[in-house]
């Protein structure tokens, strides 16, 4: 009894304390040997330094807090002692571990709170992204197990140990890196009880990380070859069909024993920098957000990267270059006048035209003081064409001259225009034309930005990546590119592949991107078509991973270890190999680099012949072009010449003739103005008289003079009017242009004499250049789509004393482009009722990624300005919505949130017209028919439920109360194969799949109230109660429909027996009749009545065998007897 005693009161009397520890809010003394204990974990961690935060729960007597502190500066650990009960020592706390971030230096918190401030701590270092190898947060927690929420809170990455103290002086060490498969989980690795049982104090990260267990990661995964292959399969899914690096994952998964899951990330993009909103989008944003666990592919690292992610060791040792089309071959043509650059043909001419005179100098010259007669220009026409032969290398016999210093001269000038101009021509010429000579290429930055400046050339680079991040932060010749792209309506693509895509379909198109990604690509899709620009820089790529990745190490060993072996080159040279056998064969890519160390670039071109190793093409008729141009170019010069002689010497000729005409002319106008000056006379004095008598007859005289000043003043006044109606009309024009001008602007339109369009397209050209990348320009092209603007562009005009002011606005749109759908509710039929969904609006914009929605209502829709046939420029003005669940299109039900509103109406029949021309949707209660006429075919058909019903042309559907024409379209198709119209459904309808509930009664409305549920379930009681009452009985009309069916069968086989018997009883009657004939005709003599009996038995047979014949019976054919022949003549 006294033992039982004793053991009730220690019990009682440590729940007694347990209780009073637990009722306490501050921690106000620490465990006896605690002091002693963290020493001890100090010098077994090791560290030189500890940093001891006390926080709001903390109230630790001051000979506890002092015996710590003397304890560990008497071995040398330097103590940092640090309250964080005000919010400014917290932020200076905070501080004092991002400084340790930036210069990675080690940092190790013991923190002393009560548990609930413990979580709230942890819960803020997570949220501030204080995480990484070199830190280390001690938690001391005072009693009882550690919370969920401590548990929860914790991130792998972070490194956290918790010290409990289970009884006196014994305290033990949890550490949550001492699994790698056990995330979230505190392991017990080390405890103390007078000394620690082992050191170190944790275990290393390199010998934890050793062996993963099986641990399944998150990969994400991006389509980026030859590093990874991805199909994205229609259900959302992706399959990853091969890689470089899907390889390289593999083989460290069966190093390290760990598993991976690849899986499809939002964005489908790298990500290049953090945002000034504070996000990070695309796969690297997902390692920042530490949702991913690590990424492997091409990535670069850069700066901005390595603020959000670490690196591994790297896997690729690459430098940044841009791809452009292959220069294509210079014009044939002018083959004949490349082997000399443009500088050189001017000299040769010039020396072609000197020489001649020269020559003649030198003949000519002692004529001079010799004072001797001759045919200078003769002998210069001589020189001249004699040197003009020797240059063109015609035969020519005649020597200017037969002087020594002629000869002398004629000779320095055959050598210098044989073997100093003609050879070389002709050497050049021949290697022109065996190799022809090409545009020259776009190997450098400068000149990148002048054909992006002159020829209108457009650079792309790949969307969040680090090329990208080098033309948004670069300066110099980057700045300008990106200031040139901002022009440009589309600047980035998805990955690289699609830029070789466009650089292989457009000749003015550019891709920057990584060195080797763009010789891949080249390689798949034939190499002869690219040109690849020299080394612009030096990058780098390594597999991102959260900061503080504690198996960062020992990823960077397996790396390592596969880098020096040469496997990752191996791995790589692989890839190159797996290409197809018409890709590797075709002609290398032309590279305005070709000196390179790297292993892949010696492997590429080893599996490729160089340029020199080529066979030159033989030269065709196609090559001499230019030799028949210029050919042709001198029969059409010596044509003119000889035209131009023919005129010469006819007008000599005519000129001839008409001095002899003139003088001809001239006595014979001699002649003729005698008799013209009598006939004058003669005629004045005849009007004189004439005059007078008509003066006599009609009154006074009016003189001549009067007359003519009369017509005079007459003539002015019609040519004054005149100049003033052509006035008149220019004002008018004028006036006509002006008021179509004031329209317009009142309207609000823009009139092409406000301003030309070259000031139109200059000045877009500068507002482009200067617009932010989020927004641009809603046209695509300034050079070739001017016309698409005008309608978009809105002015305005203001009128003052001195100036008349236009304000044209510019609508700027931003680079989101949306997918435009008409939502069309399907009905639900159930009985004579329809149920329909009810949609938010009939139309809804979703984004290409699928995850944004904007609906538009009619009123919005009416506002859209349609820039062409296929886009429309809408302004929002509602919120932009993101797409979680496909209830999302519907109006929600009031009761149930997660259904969607629906309307019950009567049942009808719908036709509704879609998109596509003659395409319509059609909804029949229980069955429709109809006649589908197609020129004289008629067909007759059955609808149940909704179709999609495509008419063809000249076709028409005739319904009960309805007939639907085709639209006809003015062309002609001439078809060669039968042709099946695919039914297009919008990619759309793949994500969204709305349908009403099947265990929702349509035939009662949302409102249905308790009273009417409770007789709904009475009834259905009493139906079940009837179904089986009706199953136990039998009724008066079963008893008559089994007497019917047993009644049937029984006169079936009566009637099968009867004509059984008779069968059988015919068979034996003919067999008995054919025995007495035969008897009989061996007895009686042969005779004509016996032939003809016997005949007649035969026909009988043969007409009683073909009656019982099947086809005898078949009243549908005409059965024919068998012919019958004699021996004998009757």
């Amino acid at each position: 009894m006294i033992i039982l005693l004793l053991l009730l009161l220690t019990n009682s009397a440590h729940g007694f304390f347990d209780i009073q520890e637990l009722t306490t809010d501050v921690l106000r003394r620490l465990p006896l040997d605690f002091s002693i204990a963290v020493k001890d974990i100090a010098e077994g961690l090791p560290t030189k330094s500890m940093t001891i935060v006390r926080g709001n729960s903390s109230n630790i007597r001051t000979r506890d807090l002092y015996a710590l502190l003397c304890l560990l500066n008497e071995h040398n650990i330097q103590v940092i002692n640090l309250n964080i009960i005000t919010r400014v020592n917290k932020e200076k706390y905070y501080k004092f571990l991002r400084k340790a971030l930036d210069i990675s230096e080690e940092r190790t918190s013991l923190i002393l709170c009560e548990p609930y401030e413990c979580e709230l701590i942890l819960s803020e270092l997570t949220e501030s992204n204080l995480i990484h190898r070199t830190i280390l947060y001690l938690f001391y927690w005072p009693y009882g197990h550690v919370s969920e929420t401590f548990l929860m809170t914790m991130r792998e990455a972070m490194r956290v140990a918790v010290i409990t103290n289970p009884r006196e002086s014994v305290f033990r060490i949890y550490y949550n890196q001492a699994t790698p498969d056990r995330l979230n989980r505190l392991t017990l690795v080390n405890w103390w009880s007078g000394r620690l049982y082992k050191s170190p104090l944790l275990p290393p990260a390199e010998r934890v990380y050793r062996d993963f267990k099986g641990r399944v990661f998150e990969v994400p995964v991006l389509h980026a070859p030859p590093w990874h292959f991805v199909k994205y399969n229609n259900d959302s899914t992706i399959t990853v069909t091969g890689g470089r690096d899907d390889k390289l994952l593999s083989l460290m998964s069966k190093k390290l024993n760990f598993r991976y899951r690849y899986y499809d990330p939002p964005d489908r993009s790298q990500g290049s920098s953090i945002s000034n909103n504070g996000t990070f989008k695309g796969t690297l944003g997902l390692i920042w957000k530490r949702t991913a666990d690590f990424f492997l592919g091409d990535v670069t690292m850069t700066w901005e990267r390595l603020q959000a992610v670490e690196f591994s060791f790297l896997t690729l040792a690459d430098s940044g270059a841009f791809l452009t089309h292959a220069p294509a071959k210079l014009s044939e043509t002018l083959a004949i006048i490349r082997p000399f650059q443009w500088e050189v043909w001017p000299l040769v001419c010039a020396t072609l035209l000197v020489t001649g005179p020269a020559l003649w100098i030198v003949i000519a010259a002692p004529s001079l003081w010799q004072k001797r007669e001759c045919d200078q220009l003769g002998l210069f026409n001589t020189c001249c064409w004699f040197t003009t032969t020797l240059f063109l290398r015609q035969s020519s016999s005649k020597e200017p001259s037969s002087t020594h210093k002629a000869r002398l001269v004629s000779v320095l000038i055959s050598l210098g225009a044989t073997y100093v101009i003609g050879d070389m021509y002709s050497a050049n010429l021949t290697s022109l034309l065996a190799r022809p000579a090409r545009e020259r290429p776009i190997g450098t930055l400068q000149a990148l930005e002048e054909a992006m400046r002159d020829y209108g050339y457009e650079l792309v680079v790949e969307s969040h990546s680090s090329s990208l991040t080098i033309l948004e932060n670069g300066t110099g010749v980057y700045g300008r590119l990106a200031q040139l792209m901002r022009r440009q309506r589309i600047q980035r693509v998805r990955n690289v592949e699609i830029g070789v895509r466009l650089v292989l379909t457009h000749r003015n198109v550019a891709v920057l991107g990584g060195r080797e990604t763009l010789y891949y690509d080249t390689e798949r899709f034939g190499s002869h078509n690219f040109h690849l620009s020299e080394k612009l820089y030096t990058r780098y790529s390594a597999i991102a991973l959260q900061i503080g990745c504690p198996y960062l190490e020992t990823f960077n060993d397996v790396v390592m270890t596969l880098f020096e072996a040469g496997i990752l080159g191996k791995m790589t040279t692989d890839e190159y190999k797996n290409l197809p056998e018409q890709s590797r064969r075709s002609e290398p890519v032309t590279e305005s680099d070709r000196q390179s160390n790297d292993i892949v670039d010696s492997t590429a071109q080893s599996q490729t012949p160089g340029e020199s190793t080529k066979g030159l093409e033989p030269v065709s008729l196609r090559m001499l072009r230019g030799a028949f141009c210029l050919l042709g170019i001198g029969h059409l010069l010596a044509a003119v010449a000889l035209a131009f002689e023919i005129q010469i010497h006819r007008r000599s000729k005519q000129k001839r003739q008409k001095e002899l005409n003139e003088e001809r002319k001239t006595h014979k106008l001699l002649v003729i103005s005698k008799a013209i000056i009598l006939l004058n006379r003669g005629c004045q004095r005849v009007a004189a008289n004439v005059y007078s008598e008509i003066d006599k007859a009609l009154g006074p005289p009016i003189k001549l003079g009067e007359r003519f000043n009369e017509t005079e003043y007459i003539t002015d006044f019609s040519i004054s009017a005149l100049a003033a109606t052509s006035l008149l009309n220019h004002l008018k024009n004028i006036q006509d242009s002006l008021l179509e001008t004031i329209t317009n602007i009142h309207n609000g339109n823009l009139n092409i004499h406000l301003i030309n369009p070259q000031q139109l397209q200059r000045e877009l050209g500068i507002i482009s250049g200067q617009l932010a990348k989020e927004v641009t320009l809603p046209i695509d092209n300034l050079q070739t789509n001017m016309a698409m603007i005008y309608h978009l562009l809105k002015v305005k005009a203001v009128i003052t004393e001195q100036y008349l002011i236009f304000e044209i606005k510019v609508p700027l749109i931003s680079r989101d482009s949306y997918i435009l759908y008409n939502i069309i509710p399907i009905p639900q039929q159930n009985g004579k009722n329809m149920a329909t969904l009810l949609p938010i609006e009939d139309h809804v914009a979703i984004n290409i990624q699928k995850d944004s929605y904007v609906p538009i209502a009619q009123r919005d829709w009416d506002h859209c300005i349609a820039r062409d046939s296929t886009t429309y420029l809408c302004r929002l003005k509602t919120p932009m919505y993101k797409l979680q669940s496909d209830v999302d299109f519907c109006v929600k039900d009031d009761n149930d949130p997660i259904q969607c509103k629906t309307v019950t109406a009567s049942c009808r029949n719908q036709w509704i017209s879609l998109t596509t021309t003659n395409q319509y949707l059609h909804f029949c209660c229980h069955q429709c028919r109809l006649k589908t006429l197609c020129g004289d075919e008629v067909t007759a058909q059955i609808l149940k439920g909704t179709n999609i019903v495509q008419l063809q042309e000249d076709c028409m559907i005739t319904t009960e109360n309805a007939t639907i024409y085709a639209h006809k379209q003015q062309h002609s198709v001439m078809k060669v194969s039968p042709t099946i119209e695919p039914i297009f459904i919008a990619p759309i309808n793949n994500i969204i799949n709305l349908t009403i509930p099947s265990d929702k009664d349509l035939n009662f409305t949302l409102s249905t109230t308790p009273l009417l549920k409770e007789l709904e379930r009475k009834i259905k009681d009493l139906e079940k109660e009837s179904a089986i009452s009706e199953e136990n009985d039998m009724s008066i009309h079963d008893i008559h429909h089994y007497t019917l069916i047993y009644g049937l069968w029984g006169v079936s086989i009566i009637a099968a027996s009867v004509y059984l018997c008779r069968r059988v009883r015919c068979r034996r009657q003919a067999a008995a009749a054919s025995s007495a004939a035969a008897e009989a005709d061996r007895c009686r003599p042969e005779s004509h009545n016996s032939v003809l009996s016997s005949a007649r038995v035969i026909v009988n047979e043969c007409s009683a065998q073909v009656k019982s014949e099947p086809c005898y019976k078949d009243r549908g054919t005409s059965p024919v007897l068998k012919k019958i022949s004699f021996s004998e003549p009757l």
